[in-house]
């Protein structure tokens, strides 16, 4: 076992963060029960900001930054683990407030491991990454919402990005119709309906009314205390966005007609003003928009 490797070290520099490649030893090491030889990790955008020293990401430092990583077990003092096992780990607020996977071995509590699939090799696990991980946790939520592929659309924002572009391959292979969104659509529509994208917008196409999609669904959400599931409909510029809630939590239609969709703007503009508001036996539904 080599006595130095590296690692990329975010430290405090005259008052700000700065992160560098660095020779440290086993003693640079937090004291866990698990050492892993990391074979990979992976470059998302919050270790963009983490090793650039913007955002605040490290909470504390000196801090190896890398949110994930896959390797092997090389010695621990836990019995579910042993020298070989192929382990990954991501989320447990690795670069953040642990040390992450941006070295060549690190020391981790054996609760923050996952063992490797038979047919997944430490490579594989970790282009999937946290990106893939997450995508299928938001697909997962809107399958646990009700939201099936015969109900229509769904919008993928973010599109080319990390879990974006693996949240479209999840959805076309689950049968669902994506509209992919992304500001790069010149660059990038090819490789979006390669993933199986049947549309792909602007994203500037979500702005056409100066509001944020996203946050009046979530204002939708709050008024009337259920769960929505946006969808976009591009030729025929329709953006219906269903709404599920219990009966005795619903708000009259009148009172979601009048919410206030841009709060804080000089002209507020009320939810009747951009689209219709009807009601269903499943829940309120807004379309034409």
């Amino acid at each position: 076992m080599s006595d130095t490797f590296n690692a990329i070290v975010a430290e405090d520099v005259d008052g700000r963060c700065k992160a560098s490649l660095k020779q440290i030893t086993l003693n640079d090491l937090p004291d866990e029960d698990v050492l892993v030889d990391v074979a990979y990790s992976t470059l998302n955008y919050k270790d963009g900001l983490a090793v650039s020293g913007k955002s605040g990401i490290c909470r504390s430092l000196p801090l190896i930054c890398g949110i994930d990583l896959a390797g092997s077990v090389v010695e621990s003092r836990d019995s579910k683990f042993k020298p070989g096992d192929r382990v990954l780990v991501n989320g447990f607020r690795l670069s953040e407030k642990y040390n992450g996977g941006y070295s060549q071995k690190q020391r981790l509590k054996p609760e923050w491991l996952v063992r490797i699939p038979d047919g997944f090799s430490a490579e594989q696990a970790m282009a999937i990454g946290t990106a893939g991980y997450t995508s299928m946790l938001c697909i997962m939520a809107i399958q646990d919402h009700g939201v099936k592929p015969e109900n229509g659309p769904v919008l993928v924002t973010g599109a080319a990005g990390g879990v974006g572009s693996v949240a479209i391959s999840l959805l076309a292979k689950l049968g669902y119709l994506v509209t992919a969104a992304t500001g790069r659509v010149e660059e990038t529509g090819d490789f979006l309906r390669s993933l199986g994208a049947t549309d792909v917008i602007d994203r500037s196409e979500l702005a056409r009314f100066g509001l944020n999609i996203r946050e009046v669904a979530a204002r939708v959400r709050d008024k009337v205390k259920g769960f929505e599931a946006t969808r976009f409909n591009l030729k025929d510029r329709r953006i219906p966005i269903v709404v599920r809630l219990a009966m005795d939590d619903r708000e009259t239609v009148e009172d979601v007609r009048g919410l206030i969709v841009n709060p804080g703007d000089d002209r507020p503009i009320r939810l009747a003003s951009v689209a219709e508001v009807t009601t269903k036996s499943s829940g309120i539904s807004i379309g034409d928009w």
